[in-house]
């Protein structure tokens, strides 16, 4: 067996489609809580942090795809721009970790992406990220792998739930509490 056919393998894990997700979006809602306790942000960041899986449920109020294409611009936006101003802490022990845990996620995207869709975008978002890492500095890179971490598992948790609990909008109140859920046990941490 070569590495395409294992790593399929892995990704077909009825238990990994199902929780996998949901459980590495809370990971990384832990994370982000954290960064945010410890960069002494503002309150409304991490309220904003919570609430943004329920931007996507204007679609079911309206029912225009052009509205829900508009909210999901201008929510991803602002979140990327928060996390662009939003100062991270100076390096520690625990800031490598908690970067290295979200550079891991990042790369079970990728494998996730080439095993489903083929290897061109994860090589080009890998030479994408070396090369902001060599022009801009390595916070930059956080960042962006931070953002990707969010939105991916977001849409692939929602997906997964929405299957499960046959209503998008049900899906959509899980991830908003299970991103509340993280992101206070990350502030909780980031308090110690």
């Amino acid at each position: 067996m070569n590495f395409s056919e294992n790593s399929h393998k892995l990704f077909q894990n009825t238990l990994l489609k199902d929780w996998g997700w949901l459980i590495a979006f809370l990971s990384i809602n832990i994370f982000s809580g954290w960064l945010i306790k410890v960069s002494s942000a503002s309150v409304p960041i991490v309220i904003y942090f919570a609430l943004f899986p329920l931007a996507s449920i204007i679609y079911s109020l309206c029912k225009k795809t052009w509205i829900l294409v508009l909210t999901l611009v201008i929510s991803s936006s602002i979140l990327a721009f928060t996390l662009c101003i939003l100062p991270l802490p100076n390096v520690s022990r625990i800031t490598i970790i908690l970067y290295l845990i979200n550079i891991l996620f990042f790369a079970f995207l990728l494998l996730y992406v080439a095993s489903t869709r083929g290897i061109v975008v994860p090589a080009l978002t890998v030479i994408l990220i070396i090369l902001l890492w060599m022009i801009i500095g390595w916070q930059s890179m956080i960042r962006l792998v931070w953002y990707c971490n969010l939105i991916v598992t977001l849409n692939k948790a929602g997906r997964r739930l929405r299957k499960y609990l046959n209503s998008f909008n049900a899906a959509m109140l899980v991830m908003t509490g299970t991103a509340a859920f993280g992101l206070a046990v990350g502030w909780m941490l980031g308090s110690l």
